[in-house]
C-alpha cells in the first residue's frame, strides 16, 4: 500500500482520479475510511487501535479521554456523547441515590470513580464505532471514491474551535462558582474565628473565676465576673458578655454576626480544690470551637 496523496495518509496512487461508483478503482478500503474519517489528527495511532478492535481485539486506555473527556468528545465531534457526557451523569446519580439511600457513600464514590474511569477505558471503543457508524452512512450514499472521501473528510476530523468555546465557558463558570463558593466560605470561616475569639475570652474569664475559687473557696458575684470581664488579656468584640448562674455556670453571650449569635455554657466541675470547665451549647454547635467538644477542656 503506497502513501502519495497529501489529503489521505492511506489513499492509493490514483486515489485523486475521478472514477464511477462502480469501478473497482472507486472501492474504499477499510483503513482508508477509518484515515479519512479521523482525519490529520494521530491518525495511524488511531488507524492502529481501530484494526486491533476490528479483529475483536482490546481497546487501550485513552490518557486525553480519561483526562479530559468532555473537550475530547467534542474535539473529535463526538456531539452527542459530549451531550450525555454533560446531562446524564446527575440524573443516574440521584437514581442511583433513591435505590439505595443506605449505602449513600458507597453509590458517591462508586459514581465518581465510574465517572472518571469509563472514559479512559472505553474512549477507543466509541471513537471505533462513531466511525464506523458514519463510515456505513457514507457508503450507503455511494458515489465516487473522491465524493464518499470528501464526505468523510467533512463528517470526521476534529473541531478545536469547540474546544475553545468549551475553555471559555468553563473558566466564566469557574469564576462564577468559585465567587459563589468562596463568599460563604469566608463568611463562615471569619464567624468561626470570631467565635473562637469569644471563647478563649471566655475561657480568660473561667480562669480568673477558678483563681477566686481556690483562693476563698466560693464562686464569685456577677459583679466580680463583670470586673473581671473588663480585665481579660485577650477581649473580642463577638463577646457581648459573660453572666454568672447560682449554680456557677458561666454563660458566654456570643455574636459573630447578625444572624449567627447564641449562648455557650461554661460548666464548671471542681476536684481537689480547683475548678474544671466543661464547653456546652445549643446553639449553632458547628461552629464551636476544638475546645469546646473537649470535656474537662479547661483548668
Amino acid at each position: 500500500m503506497t502513501i502519495d496523496s497529501p489529503r489521505n495518509k492511506f489513499a492509493p496512487p490514483n486515489a485523486h482520479a475521478v472514477g464511477r461508483a462502480d469501478d473497482a478503482s472507486a472501492t474504499i478500503t477499510q483503513e482508508e475510511a477509518w484515515a479519512a474519517i479521523i482525519g490529520p489528527s494521530n491518525t495511524y495511532g488511531y488507524v492502529e487501535r481501530f484494526r486491533r478492535l476490528s479483529l475483536g481485539g482490546s481497546a487501550a486506555w485513552h490518557w486525553p479521554a480519561f483526562l479530559t473527556t468532555l473537550p475530547w468528545l467534542m474535539y473529535r465531534k463526538m456531539w452527542i456523547g459530549a451531550l450525555v457526557y454533560m446531562v446524564a451523569p446527575v440524573p443516574v446519580l440521584i437514581a442511583l441515590l433513591a435505590m439505595f439511600p443506605r449505602f449513600a457513600p458507597g453509590v458517591i464514590l462508586a459514581w465518581w470513580l465510574g465517572l472518571a474511569l469509563l472514559p479512559g477505558v472505553m474512549a477507543n471503543r466509541w471513537y471505533f464505532h462513531h466511525c464506523a457508524s458514519r463510515i456505513r452512512d457514507v457508503r450507503a450514499r455511494g458515489g465516487s471514491k473522491e465524493q464518499m472521501l470528501a464526505r468523510l473528510d467533512a463528517a470526521g476530523g476534529t473541531n478545536a474551535m469547540a474546544v475553545i468555546a468549551l475553555g471559555v465557558l468553563a473558566l466564566g463558570g469557574a469564576a462564577v462558582l468559585g465567587f459563589t463558593v468562596a463568599l460563604p466560605v469566608y463568611r463562615a470561616t471569619h464567624a468561626n474565628d470570631d467565635i473562637r475569639a469569644a471563647v478563649q475570652a471566655g475561657f480568660d474569664v473561667a480562669a480568673a473565676v477558678g483563681r477566686h475559687y481556690e483562693q476563698t473557696g466560693k464562686m464569685p458575684s456577677d459583679t466580680d465576673v463583670q470586673a473581671m470581664v473588663e480585665r481579660v488579656p485577650h477581649p473580642s468584640a463577638a463577646l457581648r458578655g459573660v453572666d454568672i448562674e447560682p449554680s456557677g455556670v458561666l454563660v458566654l453571650d456570643v455574636q459573630a454576626s447578625p444572624t449567627l449569635a447564641g449562648k455557650i455554657h461554661l460548666v464548671p466541675e471542681a476536684d481537689s480544690g480547683h475548678l474544671y470547665w466543661t464547653c456546652l451549647t445549643d446553639d449553632r454547635k458547628v461552629y464551636l470551637p476544638r475546645t469546646c467538644r473537649l470535656v474537662r477542656s479547661y483548668r
